[in-house]
């Protein structure tokens, strides 16, 4: 949608949504407000998936081992565009990790305190293999939007819980 829209929309957002107490994840309101495709948002996760991993970061799904981690985590489309809050929020609300910062878990791991839980890595071929397969190819193909052909308006009908 654009950095620039996008931008416009969090403002908007965040000003009748109090995101820190919601039980309701952004991007799914960011979704549907955008109308965004399922096959667009998995080769935008690719996009993401590759920025990090070229910045010398493993991406991964759902994250164990210490909250920092969820910094480079990917979105589970799979999951997302379920629409249903209760199973988004099980996946991505669940965790209790041992670890706040990276730092504490290293820390643990070189002491032998404690074993590495992630296993979810993203194997960047495999994730680019799977988005071909399934929609042809997986770059994404944009149209520069502007203020004039994308309303960044938040629906009506969304719902705050929590």
């Amino acid at each position: 949608v654009g950095r620039d829209i996008c931008h416009q929309w969090e403002v908007e957002y965040g000003k009748t949504h109090n995101i820190h107490l919601s039980d309701r994840m952004v991007i799914v309101d960011f979704i549907n407000n955008f109308n965004i495709s399922k096959e667009d948002f998995e080769k935008a996760n690719l996009a993401l998936a590759k920025n990090f991993y070229e910045s010398n970061h493993k991406p991964m799904q759902n994250p164990l081992d210490h909250a920092n981690q969820e910094v480079f985590e990917i979105y589970n489309a799979d999951i997302i565009y379920t629409f249903d809050d209760k199973i988004i929020n099980e996946y991505y609300l669940s965790h209790d990790y041992p670890y706040m910062f990276e730092h504490e878990y290293e820390q643990a791991v070189a002491n032998g305190t404690y074993q590495t839980q992630t296993t979810d890595w993203i194997d960047i071929e495999q994730m680019e293999a799977e988005i071909i397969k399934k929609y042809g190819e997986a770059e994404i193909v944009t149209v520069p939007a502007t203020a004039e052909s994308t309303q960044a308006t938040i629906p009506e009908e969304t719902e705050i819980t929590g």
